[in-house]
């Protein structure tokens, strides 16, 4: 079995994305819990009229959230799409797609 993130996606309803190796670092952030909630109390991921006319990007940068998802889904590596876009900590990227999540799917 793969695991997998769903995602909303703007353009295609819902995103299912394989993310062993994300998932994996999910659950050492702080143990089998998964993330440490704790991490997430301001969202990562913003939208701001004033930058990229309003398109969901990572706080504090002008990188897109779907640049990611698209990494993702085209097989791409967490550690690839960070060397492209290096105002993207790993952190942050962790935290989005775990923001992404919906409830139900954080408890598994």
């Amino acid at each position: 079995m793969v695991a997998c993130l769903v995602v909303p996606s703007v353009t295609h309803g819902v995103n299912v994305i394989p993310f062993l190796e994300v998932s994996a670092m999910l659950r050492r952030k702080s143990g089998a819990g998964g993330y440490n909630e704790s991490h997430m109390a301001e969202p990562i991921i913003t939208i701001d009229p004033e930058t990229m006319s309003g398109t969901p990007c990572f706080r504090g940068t002008r990188v897109p959230f779907k640049n990611l998802i698209d990494y993702l889904e085209g097989g791409h590596s967490l550690g690839e799409f960070l060397e492209q876009f290096p105002t993207v900590t790993r952190e942050m990227a962790l935290q989005a797609l775990q923001e992404a999540q919906t409830p139900e799917e954080r408890a598994t």
